[in-house]
C-alpha cells in the first residue's frame, strides 16, 4: 500500500470516528437529581422497541391547575442529570416534566447509535402519555435540544399520531447530518479538503429534513440562538424554511447554543408560556 493511499485511509478512519463523537458523548455518571434541588420525582424505567431498558425521571407539577407536560429530549453529551435544569422551571409554572437518556447514557442500557436513539425517543413519547398522571398531564409539549431536537422532528414528522401534542420545540437543532458534518470539515485547514467524506462516512437516512412536512398540523417552533457556534443559526432558519405552516421561528439575539432557556433569559422562558397559553386557547 503506498504511503499517500495509507494517510487518506488513517485519516479517513479518524473523521469517521470524530463523526460518532460529536454524534454521541455519553457519561454514565449522574451528576445531581431533582432530589438535590428539592424536588419529587419518580424514576421511570421503560423499554425501547428492541427492548433496552431506558432510565428517565418523571418531575410533578408543583402549581395548579396542570396544563400538561413537557418531554425533553436533551443533547449528544453528558446525560439527563446535567440537562434537566434547562427546563426544569416549567414545573413552577403548571407543567409535569418527563426527561430521559438514550441507549448508552446515564442508567439506560445499551450502546449510542443513531436508529436505536430515534427508537427511544418514539419509546419516550409513548411513555409519557403511558404515565399514571397523563390524564392531568396531557398534552405534551415536546421540546428537543440540538441533537435531540433533530432526533425528535424526525420522530414526529413520521409518526401517524400528534392528537395530543400542543407544540413540537427544536432548539439550536439541525436537519441534515451531511450538512453539519460537511460544515465541522470545512471549519478546519487540515480536513478543508475532505468535505465531500461527509457524504460518505454519514448518512442522511434518519434526517428530519425529508419529513419536516410531516410534522404539519402539528404546532412547530424553532429556536435559535444567534451566537450559536455549534450548530449555526442558518441551520435552524432551514428548518423553518423546510416546514409546513403553523411554525414559528425565534431568532435569538446573543444567545448561544441551548441557551434560550438559561436563567438569565427570563424573558424568553416567559414568552414560551405565552406562547403554549396562546396555542391552548386556540389563538395562532
Amino acid at each position: 500500500m503506498r504511503w499517500p493511499t495509507l494517510l487518506f485511509g488513517c485519516l479517513a478512519l479518524i473523521i469517521l470516528n470524530g463523526c460518532s463523537r460529536v454524534l454521541f458523548q455519553p457519561s454514565r455518571t449522574l451528576i445531581t437529581s431533582p432530589e438535590r434541588l428539592g424536588l419529587n420525582y419518580d424514576d421511570i424505567y421503560f423499554r425501547s422497541a428492541d427492548g433496552t431498558m431506558l432510565h428517565g425521571w418523571f418531575i410533578p407539577a408543583r402549581t395548579q391547575p396542570v396544563k400538561g407536560t413537557f418531554v425533553q429530549f436533551h443533547g449528544n453529551a453528558e446525560n439527563v442529570s446535567t440537562h434537566f435544569r434547562s427546563l426544569v422551571w416549567v414545573v413552577d409554572h403548571g407543567y409535569h416534566l418527563f426527561t430521559f437518556d438514550y441507549r448508552g447514557y446515564g442508567r439506560s442500557e445499551g450502546t449510542p447509535a443513531l436508529g436505536g436513539a430515534l427508537d427511544d425517543v418514539v419509546a419516550a413519547i409513548a411513555q409519557a402519555r403511558a404515565l399514571p398522571t397523563r390524564e392531568a398531564g396531557k398534552p405534551l409539549v415536546l421540546y428537543g435540544q440540538s441533537l435531540g431536537g433533530t432526533l425528535l422532528l424526525y420522530a414526529v414528522g413520521t409518526m401517524k399520531d400528534h392528537s395530543d401534542i400542543t407544540a413540537v420545540i427544536a432548539d439550536s437543532s439541525f436537519g441534515s447530518y451531511q450538512a453539519i458534518a460537511r460544515e465541522k470539515l470545512a471549519g478546519h485547514w487540515l480536513t478543508f479538503a475532505f468535505q465531500p467524506l461527509a457524504y460518505v462516512l454519514l448518512s442522511d437516512r434518519y434526517a428530519p429534513e425529508s419529513v419536516l412536512a410531516g410534522i404539519s398540523p402539528t404546532p412547530l417552533l424553532v429556536i435559535h440562538g444567534d451566537r450559536d457556534e455549534i450548530i449555526p443559526a442558518h441551520h435552524g432558519q432551514r428548518i423553518f424554511d423546510e416546514a409546513r405552516t403553523p411554525k414559528w421561528l425565534w431568532k435569538l439575539e446573543g444567545v448561544g447554543h441551548i441557551q434560550a432557556m438559561a436563567p438569565r433569559y427570563g424573558t424568553h422562558r416567559q414568552a414560551l408560556l405565552e406562547f403554549l397559553g396562546q396555542l391552548a386557547s386556540g389563538a395562532r
